[in-house]
């Protein structure tokens, strides 16, 4: 869960050193923003994305869907960091997967 610029910023050097990362986002009362990651992987084929968030009375809860490639295919050879962000209203309840 992101709720500030700061912790924005943290994620953002985790899985990307590009400023232009950093800029015009809107830290505001309106919104947080959740990402989900499947940390670094050698090979391209992967991915993962939030389908569906549903909003429970003590939580959020997040459908994730993560891909990963076939055994015995030859994927090409490349650093990846999958990573999906979403925006939703602002709230400080616990997200979970």
């Amino acid at each position: 869960m992101i709720n500030t610029k700061e912790e924005w910023n943290t994620f953002i050097g985790k899985i990307k050193n590009d400023p232009e990362y950093n800029e015009n986002i809107d830290f505001d009362e309106k919104y947080t923003f959740i990402a989900v990651t499947m940390g670094e992987n050698q090979t391209k084929g992967y991915s993962i994305e939030i389908k569906e968030v549903y909003a429970f009375k003590d939580y959020v809860k997040l459908y994730v869907i993560q891909e990963i490639p076939c055994a015995g295919f030859d994927y090409e050879t490349q650093i990846t960091r999958p990573f999906h962000i979403i925006k939703i209203a602002k709230t400080y309840k616990t997200i979970r997967r």
